[in-house]
């Protein structure tokens, strides 16, 4: 099928099909281009990070966890201000 077939038959779904459709489309593009630009030891590291995350689940943080921990950090390494 080609891309013109493709957008004729497309063109005869509804709203909501056609934004899936293209929400879909748009994403993919996305991470093609990003995975595009990883060098190879890059995409090593990521693989075996998902990996490591697949095999150990209970070992991931919440948002919020994450969140609250580095704003813990932050405050330990902020200058401290001096009173006048």
């Amino acid at each position: 099928m080609t891309a013109i077939q493709v957008l004729k038959a497309a063109k005869k779904l509804s709203i909501g099909e056609r934004e899936r459709i293209a929400h879909e489309l748009l994403v993919s593009v996305e991470e093609d281009e990003l995975e595009g630009d990883l060098s190879p030891a890059l995409r090593a590291e990521l693989d075996r990070r998902l990996d490591e995350l697949e095999e150990h689940p209970e070992r991931c943080l919440s948002l919020e966890e994450s969140d609250r921990r580095i704003k813990r950090l932050l405050r330990r390494t902020q200058p401290k201000r001096c009173s006048r």
